[in-house]
């Protein structure tokens, strides 16, 4: 399934960047190419990089954070539910600006869902606790530490899903 859809992004992106069409397309593409009980979360996000201004959606997954240099904080939610899911469904785009020394942090449902012994999540506040709490280190040393927090939190419990992370910090 993430083959498939690799393939269709590389196909598509160059034309149409994170747009609804673009997101539709994918999902028509899904929905006949795959098998009824499967389905993609997925987040687009296009940066220029002199202005800092971007263009981003959200189909069903996690919120991206934005931690703003000023102490904000900002969620990109979701517009729409996951590609392969329903047919005939629309998404929305939504634009945003990074200025100087804003953090975006993507993330899959693996770190906020990396559980303990007890069944216990992370969650969606402990990755925000430790990037607020560490939000000037390198973006090298904010990794580290999560991939630490996951770690230390699950113990020996070992961990049903991928846990994939990125960060960018606008100079």
């Amino acid at each position: 399934l993430v083959s498939n859809l690799h393939s269709a992004l590389r196909l598509l992106v160059p034309e149409k960047a994170a747009e609804p069409a673009l997101v539709d397309q994918l999902n028509r593409h899904v929905l006949e190419s795959s098998l009824p009980n499967k389905f993609i979360t997925l987040l687009l996000v296009e940066i220029d990089r002199g202005s800092g201004t971007a263009r981003f959606l959200n189909a069903g997954h996690n919120p991206a954070l934005v931690l703003r240099r000023d102490g904000g904080i900002e969620r990109l939610e979701a517009s729409g539910p996951p590609v392969g899911l329903l047919p005939g469904v629309s998404y929305a785009a939504g634009d945003l600006v990074l200025g100087p020394g804003d953090l975006l942090c993507l993330y899959s449902d693996g770190i906020t869902e990396c559980a303990d012994a007890a069944d216990v999540e992370w969650g969606e506040e402990g990755l925000l606790a430790l990037l607020e709490r560490h939000r000037d280190e390198t973006l090298a040393r904010l990794i580290e530490r999560i991939e630490g927090s996951c770690r230390c939190h699950a113990g020996a419990q070992p961990q049903a899903d991928d846990q994939t992370l990125v960060l960018v910090r606008r100079a």
